[in-house]
């Protein structure tokens, strides 16, 4: 049983991880930076707040960024430039829902698993 129990929380902490990345992407989809470096650090603070579950296909890198000339935004660099995550909003909320659909059938999953120990117990109380 200690086995089913360690597979579930693992994958209720997998879960959690996804839903707050693809949180995170959607909260900084507008958020303007005035360089790479500025955005890559502020997101890898981010990445450690995630319970260190991040994997290597779900970090943002540099290759996420988008840089946008613009003379009028308040944020920019000295060519004029302005970085933000490249951030398919579509993509993020279906991963959103996926996420949270999975936590909660793992959730379902949980509560089985612990009614069968109940019942398991109370029968094995009974029969002695």
């Amino acid at each position: 049983m200690q086995n089913i129990t360690a597979v579930i929380s693992a994958s209720l902490e997998q879960q959690k991880a996804r839903v707050e990345l693809a949180s995170y992407k959607l909260a900084m989809s507008e958020s303007r930076f005035a360089s790479k470096d500025e955005l890559l650090n502020f997101v890898s603070q981010l990445e450690v707040g995630t319970s260190g579950l991040i994997n290597s296909d779900q970090q943002i890198t540099a290759a996420d960024i988008r840089e946008i000339k613009d003379a009028n935004s308040p944020v920019k660099d000295a060519d004029n430039n302005y970085f933000m995550l490249n951030v398919d909003p579509t993509h993020e909320m279906a991963t959103l829902v996926s996420a949270t659909r999975a936590y909660q059938s793992v959730v379902r999953a949980y509560n089985v698993s612990s009614e069968m120990n109940r019942t398991a117990l109370t029968l094995g109380n009974n029969n002695s």
